[in-house]
């Protein structure tokens, strides 16, 4: 399918594809870190960015 993958240095992924349903994009992201904590940060700082430069 239509995927478009970024791998980011930080060994963080976006993930963005068209929904199979409706009119709309779905975005994913992966994280990691030494700690459930750092990984939730990133996850949310990624998810917070990422918003922005779409509009959201």
């Amino acid at each position: 399918s239509d995927v478009l993958v970024f791998a980011l240095e930080n060994e963080a992924t976006i993930i963005i594809r068209p929904s199979g349903t409706e009119p709309k994009i779905k975005v994913y992201y992966t994280t990691t870190g030494k700690t459930q904590e750092e990984a939730t940060a990133l996850y949310e700082k990624l998810d917070a960015e990422f918003r922005t430069i779409l509009g959201f």
